[in-house]
C-alpha cells in the first residue's frame, strides 16, 4: 500500500447506515477517506444518485465482484483512493487560496 495508508475499519453503525460509509480508510496526510463497496455498477451508479453521495462527494466506490481476487480488489481500492486523496488535496488548496 502506498506510503500515506495508515489504516482500514469498519465503519461505526451510524457511518455505516447514515452516511453510506462502508470502509474507512485513515491517512498520513487527508486524514479519513470513506469508500462504499458495491457488487455492481448498477449498484454504484444508484447509489451516486442516492442521499449519501449527494451530501458527500467524497466517498469513493469500489465494485468487487464474486471472481474478483484479492489483488484485482487491492488495485481497484488502491486506484479509488489514490483519485480520492488527490480530489481532497485539490479540494484543500481551492478552499485555502
Amino acid at each position: 500500500m502506498p506510503r500515506w495508508f495508515l489504516r482500514a475499519k469498519r465503519p461505526s453503525f451510524k457511518e455505516d447506515r447514515w452516511e453510506g460509509k462502508d470502509a474507512i480508510i485513515e491517512t498520513t496526510d487527508v486524514g479519513k477517506l470513506f469508500l462504499q463497496i458495491k457488487s455492481s455498477e448498477a449498484g454504484a451508479a444508484h447509489f451516486v444518485k442516492g442521499r449519501h453521495y449527494r451530501r458527500n462527494k467524497f466517498i469513493g466506490i469500489i465494485v468487487i465482484r464474486e471472481r474478483d481476487s484479492f489483488e484485482d480488489i487491492l488495485i481497484k481500492a488502491r486506484s479509488v483512493l489514490s483519485q480520492l486523496r488527490q480530489d481532497v488535496l485539490k479540494n484543500r488548496k481551492s478552499i485555502e487560496w
